[in-house]
């Protein structure tokens, strides 16, 4: 069985013969579907990801980012639902923002840690 495998360990099951550029993902119905979609276009999951062929890697690509629109085809066959996506490597100015989203996450999160010590404190209480 043919698999793309996401950064969060989601297993996708795919057609043989899937690219970057031409991938089709298998799913039973449109629910399980719409979360193919929602894991392809939750930020990180595209890290780092492998494609597999009966448990053995075939490739593995870092830094993707899902082509618009997210599905180009979408068919019933055999009773399963199959998309066609495409995946390409982010720019390296898309790299960059990702960097600086990180570091503001952080810092963001450091501050809101300042403010409730300092709001502590002003209460009388011990930090």
């Amino acid at each position: 069985m043919e698999k793309l495998i996401l950064t969060d360990k989601m297993e996708i099951e795919i057609m043989l013969g899937a690219s970057l550029g031409n991938i089709t993902a298998v799913a039973q119905n449109f629910q399980e579907l719409g979360t193919i979609a929602e894991a392809l276009t939750t930020g990180g999951n595209l890290d780092a990801i492998q494609f597999s062929s009966d448990g053995a890697v075939t490739g593995e690509y870092t830094h993707m980012k899902p082509i618009s629109p997210l599905f180009r085809e979408v068919d019933i066959r055999d009773e399963k639902v199959v998309a066609t996506l495409a995946l390409r490597e982010k720019t390296s100015l898309e790299k960059q923002l990702d960097r600086i989203e990180s570091k503001q996450q952080l810092q963001d999160g450091a501050i809101e840690e300042l403010g409730e010590v300092v709001s502590t404190l002003a209460d009388g209480g011990e930090a």
